[in-house]
């Protein structure tokens, strides 16, 4: 079985912005420093990319998957 980690969404209803992140101090970062964006709680699991490209992965479990790629929005990121 694969390690599964959380990922974080947070939403700013002033510019209508959807954040998300797996990372446990970004999240803590965003919280404490931009009010504008609500934590909404996790949207998700995903498997972290080093363990994908693990050779011994379970192939069988990946291919029951989608891949979440990293994006910026037009109004840029953190």
């Amino acid at each position: 079985v694969p390690p599964i980690i959380p990922l974080y969404r947070f939403w700013n209803s002033t510019v209508g912005d959807h954040f998300y992140t797996t990372s446990e101090s970004e999240k803590a970062y965003v919280e404490e420093n931009i009010p504008d964006y609500v934590f909404e709680g996790v949207e998700g699991y995903v498997i972290p990319p080093d363990w994908v490209s693990d050779p011994t992965y379970d192939s069988n479990f990946i291919s029951n998957t989608t891949p979440v790629e990293e994006t910026a929005s037009p109004g840029g990121s953190f």
